[in-house]
């Protein structure tokens, strides 16, 4: 079931998940804009950027099944899978979580009234879901909870192979549509329970339909990759446009940006595996880094604005759009920076010492932990 083409030349994957990055990015910068300073900007057109984490979903779920479709069944792998993961997702988190604990910690004024809860502190090292609806202390590794409760679960892959697995996650898909159906129609299955909701979010699908595309690719199963591609880019586009337009939520996130992102990259990587695409080198380069932009961006247009204010009377005179569009560009690269010469040397030093010294492929090593 192995394709001829080794992950490491999915640069397309790399790009998207540069992509997902920003438009989270974009997102945030464009309701900074609004809630602080009265102003819609970019006219507001990136107020779908959140979806970017339905992306990073589809894309994750993807990307560790194919990375690791060698691992299924074979239960001897499972060290060294779980050390994979885990390296992957927690130094970098941990350190980005202790920074902002430090300036709490500081500067107690900058917190949430929240943050300083010892069960959201606990909750967040280990990322665990937060009762109340609240955020772990950074507030976008809530993704990551839902990102470990997947890798957890990909284990039975590894230790029972596919039919068992795919039975389980089967039932917990039918699982979470019948919640689903039951919110739809007003009722509430789990009450105030916070772990049932979290488990039955149905955010989670959209790591199964990941995994789901990823079969298929691996077994040449898509044959229409180009008009997948475009249907999926369309999809997307005119569910971003009725978000911007209308400013509501969609009645599902995963039946429109889910199932298009699902398209989008089962028609990608089924064409990049058959044909020789060169992408722009700095887009693969931030899809490398696209995690540590992803948990770092937040942090850094915070300080990057207080810094604004700070100079405001010598910044006066530029446009607040100038000026906003200078933060993005500059936590994005900070956040480049910060993957380049952090994450990066301290996961090759943990894979020097905890796995086997061998050349791993590009994109097991950059799989996303969003």
């Amino acid at each position: 079931m192995e394709s001829s083409k080794s992950a490491s030349h999915l640069d397309a994957l790399q790009v998207y998940r540069a992509i997902a990055a920003i438009l989270v990015v974009l997102y945030h910068i464009t309701i900074l804009a609004g809630e602080k300073y009265s102003k819609s900007l970019f006219g507001g057109m990136f107020s779908f950027g959140y979806t970017g984490v339905d992306f990073f979903f589809v894309l994750s779920g993807f990307i560790i099944t194919y990375a690791h479709a060698h691992d299924i069944g074979r239960r001897e792998h499972f060290g060294k899978y779980a050390i994979k993961r885990l390296i992957r997702v927690l130094p970098l988190y941990w350190l980005v979580t202790l920074v902002k604990l430090a300036v709490i910690f500081v500067v107690p004024s900058t917190a949430k009234s929240y943050e300083i809860n010892p069960q959201v502190i606990l909750h967040s090292i280990l990322l665990l879901p937060q009762a109340n609806g609240y955020l772990p202390i950074i507030g976008a590794a809530w993704t990551l909870s839902h990102e470990m409760l997947f890798y957890a679960l990909f284990t039975l892959f590894i230790v029972f192979g596919w039919r068992v697995s795919v039975t389980v996650f089967s039932v917990w898909a039918v699982a979470i549509l019948a919640n689903q159906v039951i919110v739809f129609g007003g009722g509430n299955v789990y009450g105030d329970n916070y772990v049932l909701r979290f488990i039955f979010n149905e955010s989670n699908l959209e790591f199964m339909l990941g995994c789901l595309g990823a079969f298929l690719v691996l077994r040449q199963r898509v044959p229409f990759a180009k008009a997948f591609l475009v249907l999926g880019a369309l999809l997307f586009i005119c569910a971003a446009a009725y978000v911007d337009v209308t400013n509501r939520d969609m009645p599902s996130y995963t039946f429109t940006f889910g199932v298009s992102s699902f398209l989008l990259v089962i028609g990608t990587a089924t064409l990049e595996l058959r044909t020789s695409v060169a992408w722009p080198k700095w887009l693969v380069f931030l899809g490398n880094a696209s995690y540590s932009i992803y948990l770092t961006h937040a942090l850094f247009i915070a300080v990057l604005m207080l810094g604004y204010q700070r100079v405001a009377n010598v910044t006066a005179h530029l446009p607040m759009e100038l000026t906003l569009t200078l933060v993005i560009v500059i936590a994005i690269a900070v956040g480049a920076a910060v993957s380049k010469f952090v994450e990066q040397p301290v996961l090759n030093w943990l894979r020097a010492r905890l796995l086997t010294r061998r050349k791993e492929p590009v994109l097991t090593a950059q799989a996303v932990g969003q």
